[in-house]
């Protein structure tokens, strides 16, 4: 029986003349049947071994030469190459490089991160599919757990199952797993060219690069930034060395950590990440620049201009002058935005809604402000008091609490919206309901006397056209709050600086009667308090939470209302404190919105990736007023 790997009779008009005296050199008649050259009591007649030790024996030579291979066979050869591969590749770009071309080093560190995520999730789904797995009968039961699916795809061949499993052979593991990683990192790494990068010039903008540019800290195409080459490089340093003595340890003891595939792939994001710090694209000639200019100028001649880049035009050209070659590349643009408007809630007083369209000429408010106007208007409600009979009883006559409290964590709400989102226009609504419908009054502190004289003199615009400006009596601290408390009139609206608040409210006991009927406490841009205004700001909310303490004598909970633009995370944690009290966070914005161009701090760096000082970006502001 012929095996069925044996190979077939040769034809006689197949075989030359050279390979017929090869033949009878080893005393081989090629006319014989080459199936009895074979001796049926051979384990492996059939091709089939019949223990672990016959498929040993079928091991290809040049997997058996590397089978107990130790570090000074594979790990410093590796090394070694890896850094030749290095040096070739930076002189070649050197060398070779076209002018006005990219750097390779972006493509190369993000084809290795691939790879390092294909490792690990191959890993994470190995021993899945390896339940999958018959094991061969000849095959150690003992030894057949640690085969991996992959491992068993890969070298379940009869010329390499005496090498399985790797773990046993770290040397030949390390070596398997060089081949199929450097295959794949090629195979990424022209995808990643192809698809994205093509085309990618010394010049191009940062909008018009692949998305994996700033995933391995590149902003341009020339180099890798600048903070990214610093603190990296300091990583780097020790790293290397540590991940060689790992792989010399690996390749000596078989079993340790980390895993030879760990280990390569570690090994090639390393290399790749270093390729990346020193390698550079090269810039184009003089000629190639005049030409490139050229071009942009014409593209720039019969695109439309925008509107929205003109301020960041300016600005370019004012920083070209201090700081050659300075980059301005816009974040984020942010598109115009309709709104979305909602109904006001059915708590909030029908005068309110008046007052609303005269003020904005609108009948319902953003639908962010009316989710906090809903909150307030929720607070507390206005009940009527059971009938009494003919004869009251004492608890007739005394009647049930006409005012019945929300159950909510706290009645203080925080409201997060940029600004023209209408943070003072729902402030003003806030302060009119409070009073109009509950008959409470409304303190508003703002950080300096001109705020104070502006929200007073808007709150007094809306009620020009309204009936309620007879009755709403608002003043503003350090102006005409005096004479209202002179002639024993309680303000339904007190409009206050810090210095005022501190001096002519809290420090003033004719205020004790508007103080014991405060229903709503407004802190109008919070976030403009800084500095020593800040601590001000906490001590004065301290102090006028203590006094209502003391003085508050209304059924009704006095509530805070403060507002905040957008800011870095953590605002609402900050203004818990500045506040002094817990509050419930309304951080939606759905008002109309023009179209926006935003540019961060991080966007202002100049031709070679470094940051412009603050000095210089003062110096331009100056300039530019």
């Amino acid at each position: 029986m012929i095996a069925w790997w044996a190979p077939p009779d040769l034809p006689e008009d197949v075989l030359g003349e050279e390979e017929r005296r090869a033949l009878d050199d080893l005393g081989i008649d090629p006319s014989d049947d080459l199936g009895d050259l074979l001796d049926p009591s051979d384990p492996l007649f059939d091709g089939i071994p019949d223990t672990f030790a016959d498929a040993e024996r079928q091991l290809a030579p040049a997997l058996a030469d590397f089978l107990n291979a130790g570090a000074a066979r594979v790990v410093l050869p590796l090394l070694g190459l890896a850094a030749l591969a290095l040096l070739v590749g930076l002189l070649r770009r050197k060398l070779t490089a076209p002018p006005d071309s990219a750097s390779p080093g972006p493509p190369a560190v993000a084809a290795a991160m691939a790879c390092v995520f294909l490792y690990l999730f191959g890993r994470l789904l190995d021993p899945l599919l390896a339940s999958l797995l018959t094991r061969p009968s000849w095959f150690p039961e003992t030894s057949w757990g640690e085969v991996g699916w992959f491992e068993w795809k890969l070298l379940g061949r009869p010329w390499a199952w005496g090498a399985l499993p790797l773990r046993e052979h770290p040397g030949l593991a390390i070596l398997v797993h060089a081949v199929v990683w450097a295959a794949i990192w090629v195979l990424l790494r022209f995808v990643l060219d192809w698809i994205w990068a093509a085309g990618l010039r010394w010049s191009a903008p940062t909008r018009d690069l692949p998305w994996y540019f700033r995933w391995v800290g590149s902003s341009t195409t020339r180099r890798a930034d600048q903070r990214f080459r610093l603190w990296l490089g300091l990583i780097l340093l020790p790293l290397l060395p540590a991940h060689a003595m790992a792989g010399m340890r690996l390749a000596e003891n078989p079993g340790v950590m980390p895993a030879p595939g760990a280990w390569l792939t570690a090994g090639l994001l390393l290399w790749m990440t270093l390729f990346h710090l020193l390698v550079t694209g090269k810039e184009p000639t003089a000629d190639d620049k005049k030409k490139q200019d050229e071009e942009e100028d014409q593209e720039q001649d019969e695109q439309p201009l925008d509107l929205r880049l003109t301020p960041l035009v300016r600005l370019r050209v004012a920083l070209e002058q201090l700081r050659p070659g300075v980059e301005l590349e816009t974040l984020e643009h942010r598109e115009a935005s309709d709104g979305e408007r909602d109904g006001f809630p059915a708590s909030i007083a029908p005068l309110v809604r008046e007052i609303f369209h005269d003020l904005t000429g609108e009948s319902q408010p953003w639908a962010h402000q009316a989710e906090v106007l809903h909150h307030l208007g929720e607070l507390w409600r206005m009940e009527a008091a059971p009938e009494r009979g003919e004869v009251p009883t004492l608890a007739e006559e005394r009647g049930a609490n006409v005012v019945s409290q929300a159950e909510s964590s706290t009645p203080h709400a925080l409201m997060i919206a940029p600004e023209g989102a209408g943070r003072t226009t729902t402030t003003l609504l806030a302060a009119l309901h409070v009073y109009l419908d509950r008959g409470a009054t409304s303190l508003v502190v703002v950080r300096d006397r001109p705020a104070a004289k502006r929200w007073a003199s808007t709150l007094a615009q809306a009620l020009v056209g309204s009936s309620a400006r007879w009755n709403v009596l608002v003043c503003v601290a350090g102006e005409d709050l005096a004479q209202a408390l002179v002639a024993e009139r309680t303000p339904a609206v007190v409009v206050a600086d810090l210095e005022s608040c501190e001096a002519e409210v809290l420090s003033d006991p004719r205020t004790d009667d508007f103080l014991g009927r405060l229903g709503l406490i407004v802190a109008d841009d919070v976030d403009s308090f800084t500095g020593v205004a800040e601590m001000h700001l906490q001590l004065c909310m301290r102090r006028l939470w203590a006094l209502l303490d003391r003085l508050h004598e209304a059924p009704y909970p006095a509530a805070l209302l403060a507002t905040t633009g957008e800011g870095a995370s953590g605002m609402d944690a900050w203004a818990k404190h500045v506040l002094a009290v817990p509050v419930r966070v309304f951080s939606g914005d759905v008002a109309q919105s023009r179209a926006q161009v935003i540019l961060r701090r991080r966007d202002l760096v100049d031709g070679s990736g470094a940051d412009i000082p603050l000095a210089v970006l003062a110096e331009v502001g100056g300039a530019g007023r």
